[in-house]
Formats: structure tokens, sequence, C-alpha cells
């Protein structure tokens, strides 16, 4: 019989050297490969993130233009509510021919303002507030011992809200302090 001749101690560690160089490429290799996979798993989270924020922002964008969007018509409209505002005005003391037109202006006038309210307007209540720069422009500022300094004395054209949003301020006397004479 013959013997099966054993490989020598050195071919043995020769190729165990290599097994093990060979293994060691394919771990560098693999963590090369699992930074990489990494490293666009982040990229994939980030451009999932900023795609969220930005469909949440079109939408709030998109929410704010319906709503906002009506904003120059109702300024527009405002004019003529002044003007009907006008003529209820000036028609309280007519005689009774003047009646019938009363009633008539008052009649658009109320219709008029159940539209603008359905689209979201409101009239700003300023009587006896305090003049806030951000609702509020005044127009003049009058002395008074009976008033609060910066309290409204006076409405000169109506202010309003469209969604609490200011589309146009007031127009208002302003009580001032009257100054003391030493």
């Amino acid at each position: 019989m013959k013997c099966e001749e054993k490989p020598s101690q050195p071919a043995i560690d020769s190729q165990l050297e290599n097994k093990l160089s060979e293994l060691e490429i394919l771990r560098q290799s693999f963590e090369e490969k699992k930074k990489l996979a990494d490293s666009y798993y982040d990229q994939l989270l980030r451009l999932k993130a900023e795609f969220d924020n930005y469909r949440k922002r079109i939408e709030k964008e998109k929410e704010e233009l319906v709503e906002f969007g009506k904003q120059e018509l109702v300024v527009k409209l405002l004019n003529i509510l002044d003007s009907l505002d006008l003529a209820l005005h000036s028609t309280k003391d007519g005689k009774n021919e003047d009646k019938s037109i009363r009633e008539g202006v008052k009649l658009i006038h109320k219709q008029f303002k159940e539209v603008l309210e359905k689209e979201g307007l409101k009239k700003l209540k300023v009587q006896g507030e305090k003049f806030n720069p951000n609702l509020h422009h005044a127009v003049e500022y009058q002395e008074s011992d009976k008033h609060k300094d910066n309290e409204i004395l006076k409405e000169i054209r109506p202010g309003y809200l469209l969604h609490e949003r200011v589309i146009r301020p007031a127009m208002v006397v302003v009580a001032k302090a009257k100054k003391q004479d030493k």
C-alpha cells in the first residue's frame, strides 16, 4: 500500500495565509459595501423627510391660496359696502317716499353683508378698544380727560378681518391724555 503524502507544514501555513488574506480582502470589501449601503440608506431617509416636508408645505400653501385667494375681490367689495352704509345713513331721517328706497337699500345691505360673512369676513370691533397698530389706522388724536390714553374714541372707516387676517385696518380717532399745565 501506498501511503498518502501529507502536505508539509510550510505549505499548510502558506495556504492558510492565502485563505486568511482572501478572507481579509472579502471582509474589507464587505465593510466598504456596507458603508456605501448605509450611506445610500441615510440619503434615502433624508430625501423622504425632505419630500414629506415639501408635500406638507405645498398642501399648506394650497389651503392658504384657497382661503385668501378671495382677498382681492373682498377688498373691492368693501367699497360697495361702504357706499351702501353711506346711503343707509343719508336716508335715515328722510320722508315717507324715501322709506321704500331705504328698505330696498337695507335689504341689499343685509344680503351683501351675509355673503361677505359666509366668505369669512368679520368686522373689527373698535369702539372703546385700545389702539392696536396691527388692527387700526389712527387718522387723528384728540385730547381727552374722560378716556384712557390710546383708547379709540370714534371709528371713521370700519376695519375687516378675512379668516382672522387683517385685510383692512379700521381708521379711527384715538384719545390722547391731556397735558397738564405746570
